[in-house]
């Protein structure tokens, strides 16, 4: 299973040296690097896509989900709230600020 996530994160590269703005591969192996548990890598991937498009939901949710993964709590939660003031109908952001609040002291 490992040696599949490591071709497809081959892969991924390849693409993503071809077509360095390609948000959709980026975001994939972003994925790919999260679910490996790469999550440095994975917050690469994310502040990339950012960096083009500081408004792309998909991307801020997914780093404010590696950062919780990281235990890096208040980047995590600024994330969640600059999602949240971005699209405030995003129920994932929401309940995953919401945890983190009920669970973190001082957020």
């Amino acid at each position: 299973m490992i040696e599949d996530f490591n071709k497809k994160i081959d892969k991924l590269k390849e693409i993503v040296e071809k077509k360095p703005h390609d948000t959709d591969s980026l975001l994939e192996l972003g994925k790919t690097f999260f679910v490996c548990s790469q999550f440095d890598s994975a917050i690469e991937m994310y502040n990339r896509i950012i960096s083009q498009d500081n408004s792309n939901i998909s991307a801020l949710y997914n780093l404010g989900i590696a950062f919780q993964a990281k235990k890096e709590n208040q980047k995590a939660l600024e994330i969640f709230r600059r999602v949240i003031e971005l699209d405030p109908d995003n129920k994932s952001a929401q309940e995953a600020l919401d945890k983190m609040v009920n669970f973190t002291p001082g957020a």
